[in-house]
């Protein structure tokens, strides 16, 4: 089958969706990528936050497949909002999970412990920076946009003392060797995002398409994150709100969940552990406990 993968430019997205192109091939596709810009990728000088509305890195691309441009897109599943368009689209796929961590990155102090007082810790994320400032409130969190080589970049200029990136982005683009020291921060110091470390593959509702991208799907991974977004769709949230949250399937199948959300200007962080069968509804009963 002939298909067409829409992915924004960068680096990173780039490598995704090569990823997801390999594998289609060797099921015997012909795949072709269409490269589209978004508005999270054109607004450089402002927090993410600060942008509003959901889904900065999907309007254009979702638009490309509405257009016939594509069939396909790939994201960041931390970035695909728990709200789309299902009339259209359909989430046919997510691959198995990367790593979920977030992780510490400097060019002069080998761990986030061993930051001075009042460092400068670069982040675009208010979910990072929240966290941060809990464990440490003397830290100085300062914004920091572009894509992850651009960040390492400014890193590396010394305008931060240290930055936070997501782990997996800067393992599949083979960035750690770029920085002198670098710490996977636990996910009891720093809860992840929904979703991250995984890809989400995005198809028009075709069966014939949905039909070809489905052996791509991991199913452990699938419950872990379906567990996390609907987290945060019953809080009502966006990818970019200040929560953290992550399920884990345990080796003797039990399932263990935990969240930080920031409440009355302070970080609640919560856990639980399920039974496996458990799961469908465990996301939204574990939000109830937030609500």
């Amino acid at each position: 089958m002939k298909l067409t993968i829409a992915t924004r430019g960068s680096k990173l997205a780039l490598w995704q969706a090569e990823w997801v192109k390999e594998r289609l091939e060797k099921l015997g596709h012909e795949v072709d990528l269409k490269i589209v810009t978004t508005t999270g990728d054109k607004i450089l000088d402002k927090p993410l936050a600060q942008i509003g509305g959901k889904g900065l890195f999907i309007k254009e691309v979702e638009e490309a497949l509405l257009r016939g441009e594509a069939q396909i897109a790939v994201h960041s599943l931390k970035d695909f909002p728990t709200q789309y368009d299902k009339e259209h689209f359909t989430l046919a796929a997510i691959p198995k999970r990367e790593s979920v961590e977030d992780v510490f990155l400097s060019e002069n102090y080998e761990t986030l412990a061993e930051l001075p007082h009042n460092a400068v810790i670069g982040t675009s994320s208010i979910r990072r920076a929240m966290q941060l400032k809990a464990f440490r409130d003397d830290l100085v969190i300062t914004d920091l946009r572009g894509n992850v080589d651009t960040r390492i970049n400014k890193l590396k200029d010394g305008k931060y003392d240290a930055i936070i990136l997501a782990y997996a982005g800067v393992k599949r683009l083979g960035l750690l060797k770029e920085v002198k020291y670098f710490e996977v921060l636990d996910t009891d110091i720093m809860v992840p995002a929904m979703g991250q470390g995984a890809l989400g593959i995005e198809t028009i509702n075709d069966e014939a398409v949905i039909n070809a991208v489905k052996p791509l799907n991991d199913l452990r991974t699938q419950i872990a994150v379906t567990i996390e977004r609907d987290f945060v769709d019953t809080l009502n949230l966006g990818c970019h709100a200040p929560v953290g949250v992550h399920a884990k399937l345990m080796i003797d199948d039990s399932i263990k969940i935990k969240a930080a959300l920031l409440k009355d200007d302070k970080v609640v962080k919560k856990e639980m552990v399920i039974d496996f069968d458990e799961w469908e509804n465990a996301g939204r009963e574990f939000a109830r406990e937030f609500i």
